[in-house]
């Protein structure tokens, strides 16, 4: 007979092995996409950027070394100028964008955090902005600011003011103010909540201590907010600059569809001519090299961006041979904390002599009861303006879809219908049949939710597993595979966008599907990358990292499998997180609009996403269409967005702001 030791290292190694297999079949599905559709991709557009590369004619391709970098700094080549002026236009606007982006959501959160009355319902209307698409930024702003008298603030100021109107961008700073404006009100929200979650968890003892040492608000906004909230500002830096740089959104849909479009940022660059087609594929290398540029130099600005801001900790006043000293006489346990205990003692011996004062009890130095009220006050006054200014543009979206065709050419405009009789429903008509047939504003609707809905799906399956095994399971590799991850992160998604759309050319020309063929095959591309997010699959592991091992350890001595474990104990508990990313993903993938766009150009009307057809339809200066049906069409369309708000905004919320002060 075997030794009992023979016999138990035996079953350990066989479970170990179970283990191990366990850990690959779960966490296989996040990373077998996150290979395929981000790390592939970046690797292949470093490859191609050495290459005459042509997706649509492989005898082509040839390797040219660095010639498409010399290209690039060629300012001899239009082509070249072209990328290099977008990237100073855009550069220079990021200057001045990036600090009043994150000063205003911070001066909002200060107050908010005052409670005012109502403060839960100014905080939903701040944030709705944040999860509402890019196409209907475009139709509400565009309309607001239309250059001639049919814009409403035109018609209001009595002025035709050129805010939107002429030859786009030459000289033409009006139109960088609105879109300032509509950065302001559609990515301020989601930074306020961050910033208020953080001033938040600031220790409000400290404040009380600072008032007593005669501190005002300059002082304890420099001492004590400052010093708590850095690392969300860090964050909140980085994640602003990084996507202000790639900003394509806002230019695109408040630019004048009626005249060429100017390329005004490197997105706009990086796009036009990856959806050329044939007539630019050519140069394919060489947009893939104009992408690792960009790409590189985003990282550059953000590592320079981590070394100002990154916490400077003092050197220590004694040497480790000093601590290794008291170490070894036993007077410490350890040398690691020498430095608190000696310069206690010595403030001790220091303080010894001196006469001994005791602080009056902290009630007496609270604040008092007028104080609190006038403070109410003062943040309601300034939370209730804030809140108008980010409620207006869909109040004006709202009433103007129920106008009618006299009410909308009523001068000075009003928000609402300007009586009873002028309110009709006749802008909605037709979104259903019309002719007799499906109109195309159902099926746009459909594609963005059965693709949102099949991409939510798989993500939270991916992020479930992965994390699971990341966090439970035990197999080689793991702390490298987290770290490389961890690493990811810093590298921007475009680098990926040029060599990406070229493997997803190639495997059309090769595939030439057709019919609904073509259909699902561009809705892969557009689902599978969009579910390998960093973001959710560490949020998931980080909530996982907070489950007591002991649960898990009695659930496998009771004689529970860990896939029983995962199904019926960790899956239950991760609800609330997994809803939180169910949001955050519906979200992101319903109001995408760069990369739909690259994918549908070209392609049938029916087969568009609702961001990216409204985008095309009802943007465009001021020959945007019917201003009626263009308004209706918005509302229709941000019904799910709505009632998904409406019944899940607090855990939206809540869940964004602590996760942001995680980070």
């Amino acid at each position: 007979m075997e030794d009992v030791s023979v016999i138990k290292n035996k079953e350990s190694k066989k479970y170990r092995r179970r283990e191990t297999m366990l850990a690959l079949g779960m966490a296989s599905p996040y990373l077998i996409v996150f290979v395929l559709f981000t790390l592939v991709p970046v690797v292949l557009g470093i490859v191609f950027s050495f290459m005459r590369y042509n997706p649509y004619a492989p005898e082509e391709n040839s390797f040219i070394g660095f010639q498409n970098f010399v290209n690039l700094f060629n300012f001899d080549l239009d082509i070249s100028k072209t990328f290099w002026s977008s990237f100073t236009t855009m550069f220079v606007f990021d200057i001045i964008a990036v600090p009043i982006l994150l000063i205003v959501p911070l001066f909002m959160a200060y107050f908010i955090n005052m409670r005012p009355p109502g403060y839960k319902i100014m905080r939903a209307v701040i944030f709705l902005p944040s999860i509402i698409s890019i196409g209907i930024v475009g139709i509400v702003f565009g309309n607001m600011f239309a250059g001639d008298n049919t814009g409403l603030i035109n018609a209001w100021l009595g002025k035709e003011v050129k805010w939107l109107s002429g030859t786009p961008w030459h000289g033409d700073t009006l139109r960088w103010v609105i879109i300032m404006i509509a950065c302001i009100w559609q990515d301020g929200g989601s930074k306020f909540v961050i910033f208020m979650g953080a001033l938040r968890n600031v220790p409000k003892n400290l404040y009380e201590a600072c008032e007593m040492d005669g501190g005002g608000r300059f002082q304890k906004f420099m001492r004590v907010t400052y010093p708590h909230i850095r690392p969300t500002i860090t964050l909140c830096v980085f994640t602003t600059l990084t996507s202000m740089l790639g900003l394509y959104g806002q230019p695109f849909v408040l630019n004048d569809m009626t005249n060429e479009i100017i390329l005004v940022s490197p997105m706009m660059f990086i796009q036009k001519y990856l959806s050329g087609g044939l007539t630019y594929a050519r140069q394919t290398g060489y947009f893939c090299a104009c992408t690792i540029a960009f790409g590189l130099i985003v990282m550059l600005f953000g590592a320079i961006q981590r070394k100002f801001t990154a916490e400077r900790r003092p050197k220590p006043r004694y040497t480790q041979g000093c601590c290794d000293y008291f170490a070894a006489k036993n007077l410490l346990a350890s040398g690691e904390r020498l430095v608190h205990n000696i310069a206690s003692t010595l403030d001790n011996f220091a303080d010894s002599g001196k006469k001994r004062v005791y602080l009056p009890p902290k009630g007496k130095h609270s604040k008092s009861e007028l104080t609190e009220r006038r403070e109410k006050i003062v943040s309601f006054i300034v939370m209730f303006i804030v809140t108008c200014f980010f409620a207006f543009p869909l109040i004006y979206m709202v009433g103007t879809s129920f106008k009618s065709d006299l009410d909308i050419q009523l001068h000075p405009e009003t928000l609402f219908p300007s009586s009873w009789d002028q309110w009709t429903l006749k802008h909605y008509s037709g979104f259903i049949v019309n002719n007799g047939t499906l109109d195309r504003l159902p099926i746009w609707m459909f594609n963005s939710l059965w693709s949102s809905a099949v991409s939510v799906a798989l993500t939270v399956i991916f992020d479930l597993t992965a994390a699971f095994a990341f966090v439970f399971l035990k197999f080689k590799g793991k702390d490298k595979l987290i770290k490389f991850l961890f690493l990811w992160m810093a590298v921007p998604g475009i680098l990926g966008t040029s060599p990406s759309f070229a493997l997803f050319s190639q495997f059309k020309n090769i595939l030439q599907p057709s019919g609904m063929a073509g259909y699902f095959y561009i809705y892969l591309w557009l689902i599978l990358p969009s579910c390998t997010g960093i973001f959710n699959m560490l949020l998931m592991r980080s909530f996982f990292l907070s489950i007591p091992k002991d649960i898990v350890e009695s659930a496998k001595a009771d004689g529970a499998s860990m896939f029983t474990v995962f199904r019926r104990i960790v899956c239950p508990l991760a609800k609330s997180t997994s809803l939180m990313i169910v949001l955050f993903s519906f979200t992101g993938i319903w109001n995408s609009l760069v990369w739909p766009q690259l994918l549908l150009s070209g392609e049938p009307d029916k087969w568009r996403t609702i961001t990216y057809a409204l985008t095309i339809a009802y943007t465009g200066g001021s020959s945007w269409g019917q201003i009626g049906v263009s308004m209706a069409t918005s509302v229709f369309s941000l019904i799910p967005i709505i009632i998904i708000f409406i019944f899940t905004q607090n855990k939206m919320i809540d869940g964004l702001a602590t996760s942001g002060i995680k980070m």
